[in-house]
């Protein structure tokens, strides 16, 4: 018995460690699919290209800023809700042949927005079927864009924001 006891004993420091080995390898390779995972969910700026440009974005929001010229005065508005239901869930894909599709999908509007035509990149001013606005900012999940008029005494800008699928 006391032979016993003390192989017990002797092995209860080898189980141990094996133990404590296997759960720290365990935690480390936890920690490393955690850092894999979050980096993927992180936003990243890239370089306005047309390659980078190129893909499935959806509506994600309308602000219009404004600037009265005579005084300096800026007013800012959000539109967002401006913006039917049935177009805030469409695809907008933006090919890399230059070719845009327009897909009514969720809910659909009367009639159907689906469709097609065409764009194009010169430095960051986007070209989509003869709208141009500026590239304001571009990241691996949205893509923002700028149109500047001016009207009324005002200086304004229509910044929408779209989401990248």
């Amino acid at each position: 018995m006391l032979l016993y006891a003390f192989m017990y004993c002797y092995q209860t420091p080898n189980n141990m460690i094996k133990t404590f080995t296997k759960s720290l390898s365990l935690l480390l390779l936890s920690a490393v699919v955690f850092v894999a995972v979050c980096k993927k969910d992180k936003e990243e700026s890239q370089a306005v290209t047309k390659d980078n440009i190129a893909g499935t974005y959806t509506f994600g929001s309308l602000i219009y800023k404004g600037t009265y010229l005579a005084t300096g005065q800026t007013v800012q508005e959000d539109a967002t809700d401006s913006i039917p239901a049935c177009e805030r869930d469409n695809l907008m894909i933006l090919k890399s042949d230059g070719t845009v599709q327009y897909q009514d999908v969720g809910t659909v509007c009367n009639p159907n927005e689906s469709g097609s035509g065409t764009w194009s990149l010169s430095g960051t001013s986007l070209n989509i079927d003869g709208d141009v606005a500026n590239v304001d900012e571009l990241t691996n999940k949205k893509l923002v864009i700028s149109i500047k008029d001016t009207a009324s005494g005002y200086a304004i800008v229509q910044q929408t924001t779209f989401n990248r699928k």
